[in-house]
């Protein structure tokens, strides 16, 4: 009578248990934690030193003219948070600042804030203001809208057709011009009260003077 056939001796299973996988768990979510903390120290250390920089009266880089750099006439317009049309291109003879921005960008906020200091003084002056969103689907837009308001028009660029035109290198970006002129200020980075009241007097515009710190 044939023998059965001899089988293996089973071996322990080489599945990890459940005290490794709870393990290796925790291990992971203390990295993507750790991960999360310095991206938030690194977020908001940039907004500070930003403010710091720019409220201790740094150097905010130069005019275009100052650089050599040979920018289109701004003449566009785009479509806007409140609906329809605006832009450099429907106004002639007001003195005129864009700021380029994006929601996710910390130094935008700053330069939000000085420019909504600056916007009542010059309101009823010829000078308009507009906030230049770049790259950003318009329901981003809005809900960081909603949030933080802005006094002056939202103009809407969500595949960058206008800000590829001009050497928008980073954000925010300051573009100060008169009508439908050339530009005569361009600036990459946060640039202060200032230095903005500065370039609109060069460009024709007086206001009362700023309040001392």
């Amino acid at each position: 009578m044939a023998l059965p056939p001899r089988t293996r001796p089973t071996t322990a299973s080489s599945a990890p248990t459940s005290d490794e996988i709870r393990t290796n768990a925790l291990g992971l979510l203390r990295w993507v934690v750790a991960v999360a903390l310095l991206c938030g120290l690194m977020y908001f250390a940039g907004d500070w030193a930003a403010d710091r920089a720019v409220r201790a009266g740094a150097p905010a880089g130069g005019s275009a003219a100052a650089t050599g750099l040979d920018l289109p006439t701004p003449d566009f317009r785009l479509p806007t948070l409140a609906g329809g049309f605006d832009g450099p291109g429907m106004v002639q003879g007001d003195v005129i600042v864009v700021e380029f921005w994006a929601t996710l960008c910390g130094p935008c906020r700053i330069q939000a804030a000085y420019l909504e200091e600056l916007y009542p003084r010059y309101a009823d002056r010829g000078v308009r203001f507009y906030a230049l969103n770049v790259g950003e689907p318009e329901d981003v837009v809005r809900r960081f809208a909603e949030r933080s308001p802005f006094s002056y028009p939202v103009l809407l660029d969500p595949d960058e057709t206008i800000a590829s035109r001009y050497p928008v290198r980073g954000l925010p970006t300051i573009m100060v011009f008169a009508g439908a002129g050339a530009i005569t200020y361009f600036e990459v980075g946060v640039t202060s009260v200032e230095s903005i009241a500065r370039e609109i007097a060069k460009a024709g515009v007086d206001a009362e003077p700023l309040p001392t710190a």
